[in-house]
């Protein structure tokens, strides 16, 4: 199975389980799954995949269409310029909490040194 042929499936998949984007939904899957950028994922369209990798990204797609979070199979979400590990009992980083941290970076005094996060999962706040 090729990477487009692939892309177009798990797209499909996802359009069954009633997600808001299944086309990007399936993109961003391929992308965390396979370990490849979107450059890649689009010049390497017709590509063969093995089927060690078919399978994982199938398996993906499967407890993503039931709304697992994308974040929680890969272990990992971008926040705030970073990268933070996520697993299952931590609450996934949210684009709109980077407004808090801007918010508290602009009003905490310029000298501060140290600041402590306790009990938020990632830590990103922090």
């Amino acid at each position: 199975m090729t990477y487009q042929t692939l892309l177009l499936a798990v797209t499909e998949r996802l359009r069954t389980g009633g997600l808001q984007d299944p086309s990007f939904e399936a993109r961003q899957l391929l992308q965390e799954a396979l370990g490849i950028n979107t450059t890649q994922l689009i010049l390497m369209g017709e590509q063969e995949l093995t089927k060690t990798q078919v399978d994982r990204v199938l398996s993906w797609a499967d407890r993503r269409r039931t709304g697992y979070p994308l974040a929680y199979l890969s272990g990992r979400r971008g926040f705030y310029k970073s990268v933070f590990e996520v697993k299952e009992g931590v609450l996934i980083p949210r684009p709109e909490t980077e407004l808090v941290v801007e918010l508290a970076t602009q009003r905490a005094p310029k000298d501060i040194r140290k600041m402590a996060d306790f009990g938020c999962g990632t830590g990103c706040i922090g």
